[in-house]
């Protein structure tokens, strides 16, 4: 495979991932926000969805998380279910109840798989449920969908 990456005096440029941008294949300007207390989950996520061409952003902590969804207005949010603080099922809650929030999709992410999950995911209006570990392919596919 062929890797077509220069380096300029102000960085680096990938000529693929421009190129696609320049086509309209990647998005422009589309913010995600990350809030999982995982840090391998949110490194692999972020560098993921950043070579996809999205701006992101993420978060350790649920609270902080929401708050950053209230700064930055998100496109779409990846919420972890257990984390200390706020669970990923109370910030999911808490967006859907504001009308500023209620549409930006939301990706319940966790390690439990099971049916009670899906249901309490579906309760606090998620708009997807995935279950760690993921496929990057699929979560990539997801998040094009749910911003399309």
């Amino acid at each position: 495979m062929r890797n077509d990456t220069f380096f300029l005096s102000s960085g680096k440029i990938d000529l693929a991932k421009e190129l696609k941008r320049s086509e309209g294949w990647l998005p422009v300007n589309k913010k995600i926000l990350i809030i999982d207390d995982d840090r391998g989950t949110r490194a692999l996520l972020t560098k993921l969805l950043s070579d996809a061409g999205y701006e992101v952003f993420s978060e350790e902590e649920g609270l902080v998380g929401l708050e950053t969804a209230k700064s930055i207005d998100p496109d779409l949010i990846i919420l972890d279910v257990f984390m200390p603080g706020f669970n990923g099922y109370h910030i999911c809650n808490e967006l859907k109840l504001d009308e500023k929030f209620k549409n930006i999709p939301i990706i319940i992410l966790t390690s439990r798989n099971e049916d009670v999950e899906r249901t309490i995911a579906d309760e606090v209006g998620a708009d997807l449920f995935m279950s760690k570990p993921f496929d990057t392919n699929n979560i990539l596919h997801s998040v094009e969908r749910l911003l399309n």
